[in-house]
């Protein structure tokens, strides 16, 4: 059609170039989107685009010369013709601009280029035709408008506008030559919106014209709107006469097809009837009716289209019926053959087994000689893939119901498989092993015994080859292990055998098949002249046969022999076993110990359990002998005993409860280390036993009360990681337990035990989350690098995360203080002193040194940042924004100053002392300003600094921090530096360093070392002093708790080591004021020395009050006055004589 069209198009351009003046404009050229090189597109597509694009450009200047003359010729007798060429040429260049546009788009998987082009072709013929049709209706070219209208329209998708169109064509102009497509149009349209019975009806005009070549098209669709319609007899009709003008037409290869194709469709119109229960439509219908319409070769490809049909419809009866018919009347068809594959296949994914078995011999019933060998052998292997199939399936579902018919189609199977080989077939032996290992796998016993037995009877014992399954040796056993099943349901297998006494038994007669069996074992045992662990079992369970009725001599002596002669065996030692215990339950010690002298003997037994077993039976004797002592609660002589058992039995059963009474025994006669001794010996040699988790609890028990923690931690975490079975504890002594071993692993200063035990299950449950969560977020104190990622995530969990952790990861946030912001800074150090308390002593320990230097530290960043934040010009917004940021401070100031520290509250304050001395700089220094505006931050500043230094010397904190005050505090006024500071330097107090605690305490005996804690003051003061030695601060202050707890130092020993701890934990000022009040409950010796480490860091921090308070009361003893090292004189020159260096600098 679009070749015509082109002829058309060219004929009008060429017309219209010869009526055009020479060097008339000529339409823009336009290219096609194709790119040569695009591998999307063949050489001949890229000719056809080029060629499309070239009579489209023609087109185009067609239209616009029949533009150019239409307008020539207005009002003119040759107007309607020109408006009639006009629109017809518009409508073919929409044609051809679809057909490239499309073309392209195709290939590209996009329709981006001419889509709004061809449209505006179609729009444009159709006004064009339109003008004409409005203006000139009479004119002769009005028919051929309207159909050229309808397409154009149509093309474009205004489908309503088309149809009205064709139906004023065909009801207007009858006898026009565009009726009878646009007949077929309303046709096509109607389809389109399922309009069937429409369709029926525009196209029963041209059933009229059978000389039209769209005549059999219109019968095609006729028949496809019957049948959608559910007229499958006017379907069949109308699919009928399209066949027959086929048939009777000089066909093609086209034609041909179309045939074919419409053959097909007849067979699925009569599947349609059938389903609607229209009478005459059955199988023996279809099979007439489908043979009338297609003879000869083409009713081969009918039948197997009409089976497949049957199949997709879910017909499984009737295709069943369809393959008997076919065979019965085109057996000699080849596609008969397919037609019974298709019904073999749905049968089987449809598991219909008994008609499969039915179709399988069909299979074999209709091979001949004339087969193929190739479809012999086609027919074989789906046999024998459908047994295969069916033997997994029964294998998968050998305790479902209905598995019995599953082994019957089997055995169907196999033996159509059989009828269709040869009976020298190699083959045959596998189906029957096969077979019996189907009915094996369904419990069927009994018949898989008969085929096993048939296997090897008819074959020949021989060496057993890799590559062949089936063998006799493996039928023989298969059929034993068959036969053994059938005995156990038949109870003729004992279950539990107990030892009986030869005495006491008599025989029985053994059951028939029972006997055969035992036969079969000793053919099998003959024939491979070996051992093996298969045929032992049920060598082994032949003999406990003939235990269990009673012949027990015969058994016994097959029993002896077995053992004897196969020793490596498995069942070699039960055998012996069940020799040994009749004889012991038949009192005939004699004989017992002969056998006992006798298996001994045997070289493969040595160490066996079973050699164990005779040994430990002259072991039992000792072990009951200590355990009845130990019971007596005498336990020396317990000891003694479980010494004596151990030598003589050192590999006896009975070890370990020997050792756990023993560990036990000297554990209550408070031997601690020969108790550790027996513990660990008994978790070296019975480990995960009930005896050595109950030894493990008793050792870490033993290192928590020599207060090793760190041992103790390690020894409870191994009892918690038992077997649930062995860990007796549970409820809150099991919690408190693992609260122990999370708390020594902390304490230890080991990170990495700590995080190994932060990471068990055993220990971090779900009751005891959140108490490891701390310890996990405590961790992060020792590893983490504070950079701003950590810091935002500390600072959002101090403010959202648990309640419980929130000083602590507030605390790790100022750590990182540098790195938030100005505001958050405040937040974070109100979050700390909020939620401080939340915290236990331990965990306020741990984070103390962190905090008493990241508070003061964030402050004095922000007092760094201040500038930025609140900036200070010479105008009052300005200085109003910064009033409202030193408010800011000052408020976090003030939460920090709530913090039970000194040194805290005095660098705080110190720090907002700086920020008001900055900012009365920053005023002064501003051009214009009133010098007035900056008097009262000066004033503030001053009066801050003397509260700091107040704070400071009264508290005698640390020196670097005291001189950090101090400094600034005596440089602004000459009169307070002349007035504070020392005339003569002296030396620094002594600190308060655990090392030097001697020089307090020369009678403490810090240097001692824990031995089994027997005196428990000096093992827990040995304890503090290595943890303290060792900067291990939270384990000297859980040692201090449990000190206090337990009362095992005197008040002042133990207020001494709370000082040092104190003073290691950056807290000199709380160390020195549990010093002073705790002094007086010290020795005279230690009181006289605290004295004098007292008055030194008073004056050197220059506490004049508390210096002069306490020289006064070191006056009444002249003997710690004459001991004090400083000049007599009055109380406020020895304080001004004894000023320490930092208070200028360091430069003094």
């Amino acid at each position: 059609m679009l070749k015509y069209h082109w002829i058309i198009v060219f004929t009008v351009s060429g017309m219209l170039m010869t009526c055009l003046p020479t060097g008339a404009a000529s339409a823009p050229k336009r290219t096609v989107e194709t790119d040569d090189t695009d591998p999307k597109f063949s050489a001949i597509e890229v000719h056809e685009r080029r060629v499309d694009q070239a009579a489209l450009d023609s087109q185009i200047n067609a239209i616009q010369k029949l533009q150019r003359l239409l307008r020539k010729h207005r009002s003119t007798d040759r107007e309607p013709l020109l408006l009639f060429r006009l629109g017809e040429a518009q409508r073919q260049a929409g044609s051809m601009d679809f057909r490239i546009a499309f073309g392209v788009a195709k290939k590209r998987k996009e329709a981006k280029r001419g889509k709004g082009t061809y449209r505006k072709h179609y729009a444009d013929s159709s006004r064009t035709l339109t003008e004409l049709i409005q203006r000139f209706p009479r004119h002769p070219d009005i028919p051929r408008a309207y159909y050229l209208r309808a397409r154009s329209n149509a093309e474009s998708g205004n489908v309503e506008a088309a149809s009205a169109d064709y139906l004023h064509l065909v009801r207007s102009y009858p006898k026009s030559d565009d009726v009878i497509p646009a007949y077929m149009a309303l046709a096509e349209i109607a389809m389109n919106k399922s309009n069937w019975r429409g369709a029926s009806e525009y196209l029963k005009p041209l059933e009229r014209h059978p000389e039209d070549p769209r005549y059999p098209h219109a019968l095609y669709r006729q028949a496809w709107c019957q049948y959608n319609l559910k007229d499958v007899p006017r379907a069949l009709s109308y699919i009928e006469k399209n066949i027959r003008h086929y048939s009777e037409s000089k066909q093609s290869r086209s034609d041909e097809a179309l045939r074919e194709n419409a053959v097909h469709d007849a067979a699925l119109f009569f599947m349609a009837g059938y389903e609607q229960k229209l009478a005459n439509f059955g199988v023996t219908d279809a099979y007439s009716y489908l043979r009338r319409l297609g003879p000869g070769e083409l009713f081969g490809k009918i039948m197997v289209r009409y089976a497949k049909l049957l199949r997709a419809h879910g017909h499984a009866e009737e295709l069943a019926e369809w393959k008997n018919l076919l065979l019965r009347e085109e057996g000699k068809r080849p596609e008969s053959f397919e037609v019974v594959v298709i019904t073999y296949e749905d049968q089987l994914n449809k598991r219909q087994y008994p008609g499969l078995v039915q179709t399988a011999k069909d299979l074999v019933a209709y091979r001949s000689r004339k087969t193929a060998p190739e479809v012999v052998a086609r027919a074989e292997r789906l046999i024998l893939e459908a047994a295969h199939q069916l033997q997994v399936l029964i294998t998968r579902n050998k305790d479902a119901d209905g598995v019995a018919v599953l082994t019957k189609a089997l055995a169907g199977v196999y033996d159509s498989f059989v009828q269709i080989v040869d009976e020298k077939d190699p083959r045959i032996p596998k189906v029957h092993y096969n077979l019996a290992e189907s009915y094996f796998e369904i419990g069927q016993f009994e018949q898989a015994t008969t085929h096993y037995r048939w296997v090897v009877e008819h074959g020949a014992w021989r060496a057993p080859n890799p590559k062949d399954p089936v063998n006799v040796q493996a039928a023989s056993l298969r059929a034993i292990a068959s036969r053994y099943e059938l005995l156990r349901k038949r109870n003729l297998v004992p279950g539990d055998l107990k030892a009986k006494s030869i005495k006491e038994v008599d025989a029985k007669e053994l059951d028939s098949k029972l006997s055969e069996w035992i036969g079969w074992i000793a053919t099998h045992i003959e024939k491979t002249g070996k051992s093996a662990e298969a045929i032992d079992s049920f060598y082994f369970e032949a003999n406990r046969c003939i235990y269990a009725h009673g012949d027990l001599r015969v058994a016994l002596q097959r029993l002896h022999d077995f053992a004897l002669r196969y020793p490596k065996s498995k069942y070699a030692s039960p055998s012996a076993t069940l020799v040994v215990d009749t004889y012991v339950a038949s009192a005939e010690w004699e004989k017992l110990h002969e056998l006992a002298s006798e298996f001994l003997a045997v070289k493969e037994w040595k160490g066996s359990p079973f050699a164990i077993r005779l040994y430990e039976l002259a072991s039992n004797a000792r072990f009951k002998s200590l355990e009845s002592s130990y019971k007596a609660g005498e336990y020396a002589s317990a000891i003694e005993k479980a010494e004596q058992f151990l030598s003589e039995y050192p590999e006896s059963k009975r070890k370990a409860d020997c050792l756990a009474i023993a560990g036990h025994a000297a554990l209550s006669a408070k031997d601690r280390p020969k108790a550790l001794g027996y513990f660990g010996q008994l978790m070296r040699s019975a480990p995960g036993t009930e005896a050595a988790a109950s030894a493990l609890l008793a050792e870490g028990s033993i290192h928590e009360e020599q207060l090793n923690y760190a041992a103790a931690g390690r020894t409870y975490r191994q009892y918690l990681s038992q077997k649930p079975e062995l860990v007796k504890i549970g409820g809150g002594p099991r919690k408190a337990l693992r609260r122990k071993v999370v708390t020594f692993a902390w304490m230890s200063g080991d990170q990495g035990q700590l995080r190994s035990v932060l990471n068990d299950q055993n220990v971090c449950a779900d009751d005891l989350s959140m108490e490891c969560e701390r310890y996990r977020t405590l961790d992060l104190f020792q590893r983490a690098s504070k950079g701003p990622e950590f810091t935002a995530k500390a600072f959002a969990r101090a403010r959202r995360g648990p309640v419980e952790l929130r000083a602590i990861w507030a605390a790790l946030a100022l750590e990182g203080a540098r790195h938030l912001a100005f505001r958050d800074r405040h937040v974070a150090i109100r979050i700390l002193t909020r939620h401080l308390q939340d915290l236990d002593a331990l965990t306020r320990t741990q984070i103390l040194p962190s905090v008493i230097v990241s508070i003061p530290r964030a402050i004095a960043l922000n007092r760094q940042n201040i500038r930025s934040v609140a900036p200070l010009h010479a105008r009052e917004a300005y200085i109003v924004r910064r009033l409202e940021a030193l408010r800011e401070i000052e408020n976090a100031a003030m939460e920090a100053a709530k913090l039970p520290w000194i040194r805290i509250r005095a660098t705080v304050t110190n720090e907002l002392a700086d920020i008001y001395a900055d900012s009365a700089r920053s005023l002064n220094s501003l051009r214009g300003a009133n010098p007035a505006i900056a008097e009262p931050f000066a004033k503030k500043a001053d009066l801050l600094r003397g509260k700091a230094f107040q704070l400071a010397s009264a508290g005698a904190i640390e020196a670097e921090a005291f001189d950090a005050i101090a400094q600034p505090y005596l440089h602004a006024d000459p009169k307070r530096l002349a007035t504070l500071l020392p005339k003569t330097p002296i030396p620094p107090p002594e600190p308060l360093d655990p090392s030097r605690l001697d020089s307090v305490n020369p009678d403490g005996e810090w240097s001692a070392k824990e031995t089994d804690c027997d005196d428990l003051a000096k093992c827990v003061q040995a304890g503090w002093y290595r943890s303290a030695r060792q900067k291990r601060w939270a384990e000297a202050t859980y040692l201090l708790q449990y000190a206090r707890e337990k009362k095992v130092l005197q008040p002042g020993t133990l207020g001494l080591l709370r000082a040092y701890t104190l003073a290691g934990l950056g807290a000199q000022a709380e160390a020195l004021a549990e010093l002073a009040s705790i002094r007086d409950e010290m020795s005279d010796r230690t009181r006289k020395n605290v004295n004098r480490l007292l008055l030194g860091h008073y004056q050197s921090s220059l506490a004049r009050e508390r210096a002069d308070k306490l020289i006064e009361e070191l006056r009444k003893d002249g003997e710690s006055v004459a001991n004090v090292g400083w000049p007599n004189g009055s109380a406020t020159e020895s304080a001004t004589r004894g000023a320490t260096r930092g208070a200028t600098g360091g430069a003094t």
